[in-house]
């Protein structure tokens, strides 16, 4: 995704392990979901991406999942003053903060809380990591929303990730501006798996692990 960025080519995704929400094409049947994409089988499905600028500088950077913003390898929070178009939103004390794409709602996202959001959904999800107060929880925003980040820490930097890699350190007072990009991803998808199978699959939604043998309604 990072390569083809804005030259706006399909992608199609195998997956060779983890999850693989994006990558829904297991190996075995590759062979067949390319033939089926050349008989002109398939849809196309475009996908938003976040834009993050530094003030100051012309460090610009692009994300397909999430962009996370978090302390720097101690063990003290930082403090994120957080805005959505010029309106304040929270003064986060944390671990971090996640800016999140639909997309990249089943990722890091999720593991610290967060909803998961239908890819075509029109939103953020800005998710505190740990907070320090219980009561901060996600909020969801919309796509044509600028958010704002002035972040502060006592010691050392903050470091800045984009899908997972890293990005920089920066120093406290660093003020972050993250919106939707001028482009999108589009991702190839096979006509017989829509998003919610993939969740059910990939999170076994519906099996039951319970012991039959040790539990039943019919053990009475």
């Amino acid at each position: 995704v990072q390569s083809v960025n804005n030259k706006q080519i399909p992608i199609l995704g195998v997956n060779l392990g983890g999850l693989g929400f994006l990558a829904d094409t297991p190996p075995d049947k590759m062979i067949h979901n390319l033939e089926a994409f050349l008989a002109g089988n398939f849809l196309i499905e475009d996908r938003i991406v976040l834009k993050c600028r530094i003030e100051n500088s012309d460090e610009t950077f692009y994300a397909f999942n999430d962009f996370v913003i978090d302390k720097s390898g101690f063990s003290r929070v930082i403090e994120i003053i957080t805005s959505v178009d010029g309106n304040l939103l929270n003064s986060y004390v944390a671990d971090g903060l996640i800016i999140s794409t639909p997309t990249g709602s089943t990722g890091y996202s999720l593991s610290a809380g967060g909803p998961i959001i239908v890819p075509q959904t029109k939103v953020f999800i800005i998710n505190p990591i740990c907070p320090h107060s219980l009561t901060n929880r996600p909020v969801v925003v919309s796509d044509d929303s600028e958010i704002t980040l002035q972040v502060f820490t006592e010691y050392k930097e903050i470091n800045l990730y984009k899908d997972g890699q890293f990005i920089n350190n920066y120093s406290s007072g660093i003020i972050v501006t993250i919106s939707k990009a001028e482009f999108v991803i589009k991702l190839i998808k096979m006509k017989d798996m829509s998003f919610f199978k993939t969740l059910r699959n990939k999170l076994h939604w519906g099996e039951d692990f319970r012991d039959k043998k040790r539990w039943s309604y019919n053990n009475q």
